[in-house]
């Protein structure tokens, strides 16, 4: 709505998309744009202010800041080559953004089992930071779940890998915690 070209692209999508046709897709609309998607739900995708959508983007124009983008494999495999994709990641990204300072916010999109070690790898390199982002879902029969991560030649997607995306930015930045369940009158004690 800004009548930019967003930087950068957020992607939620079911996990029955080709997460490649998606990449492809949404770089001829925005040749320059760093893409970071994550599979959903299958059949649901991501939930929306309108309800169930397949596929919700969520574009970023900051041409004041700046965006860097890394991927590594190895989320899911063991808690140390977690740890060490989350190094991985983080590096690229600010190499990817040629900047040597802390960024203003971190977005992790990554596969499950280890997020904890993920987290402490990214933390290792860069820390103090905030952190937002989740899980890949999708088909446990299959591992349908993926990552997926694209900026200009290069495309990344998997089924066990992490995207780490930093943003400086060049206005104040926030976080809030939002869900899409509303308080109950029902209350227990989880054990």
């Amino acid at each position: 709505r800004s009548g930019r070209m967003p930087q950068l692209i957020l992607v939620t999508a079911d996990s029955n998309l080709d997460a490649k046709a998606v990449v492809r897709s949404l770089q001829l609309m925005a040749p320059d744009a760093r893409i970071a998607c994550i599979s959903s739900v299958p059949q649901i995708g991501a939930l929306t202010n309108r309800g169930q959508s397949r596929l919700a983007l969520l574009g970023i124009a900051d041409p004041g800041g700046q965006t860097g983008l890394g991927f590594a494999e190895g989320a899911s495999k063991s808690q140390g080559r977690a740890f060490e994709a989350g190094r991985e990641a983080a590096m690229q990204a600010i190499n990817d953004a040629k900047r040597a300072d802390k960024p203003d916010v971190i977005i992790v999109n990554g596969t499950f089992g280890f997020e904890e070690e993920v987290l402490a790898g990214i933390e290792n390199v860069v820390d103090g930071v905030p952190v937002i982002g989740g899980s890949a879902a999708g088909d446990l029969a299959t591992q349908g779940w993926w990552v997926a991560s694209a900026f200009r030649e290069r495309v990344d997607v998997s089924n066990n890998g992490i995207s780490v995306i930093m943003l400086w930015t060049s206005c104040h930045t926030a976080t809030i915690y939002s869900s899409c369940y509303e308080p109950t009158a029902c209350r227990g004690i989880v054990t």
